[in-house]
């Protein structure tokens, strides 16, 4: 069995992406080396030795955190076209957002995997898996029911060589 090294960066302001985070490093631990740091504890010298990065965040203000998008920006030019990447995001399901004006906008909008695949690419990343969103029933929550499996669902699906 290869053990690979991953790293899962996120941040999580009411704790939904955190629960996000925990039940895929849950999955991955059984039989790979996994390092979850959160964004303001990161280590850069983590992202150097992964083989594996997951970044994940709450989407606010149709985008990620803050310290994400820096996270990001920061990070310099092709340094990501030698590790796998996937990113998802937590967010409210554009369908139960009950305003017709609020709908209309986050679909023009977006969320932040969108936008955070958008700036992984621009830094020439490999980027492995199409990005995922996990559901949270309001602004802070809670998560959907069934939203942990999915996520732990997902990352099994995620071919890691």
């Amino acid at each position: 069995m290869i053990i690979m090294k991953i790293l899962i960066v996120y941040d999580s302001v009411f704790g939904n992406t955190e629960k996000v985070v925990n039940s895929i490093a849950k999955i991955l631990g059984e039989r790979h080396q996994v390092d979850i740091q959160r964004i303001n504890s990161l280590s850069l010298e983590a992202l150097n030795k992964s083989e594996l990065l997951i970044i994940g965040s709450p989407t606010r203000g149709f985008k990620a955190t803050k310290p994400i998008n820096g996270f990001i920006s920061d990070i310099p030019l092709n340094v990501l076209s030698k590790i796998n990447i996937c990113v998802f995001d937590t967010r409210i399901r554009v369908e139960k957002i009950n305003n017709k004006l609020s709908r209309f906008i986050v679909r023009k909008g977006g969320y932040a995997s969108e936008k955070m695949i958008k700036q992984l690419e621009k830094k020439k990343a490999n980027i492995i898996y199409p990005a995922n969103a996990f559901y949270v029933v309001d602004t802070e929550g809670p998560l959907e029911e069934g939203e942990l499996e999915r996520a732990e669902n997902w990352v099994k699906s995620i071919s890691i060589k």
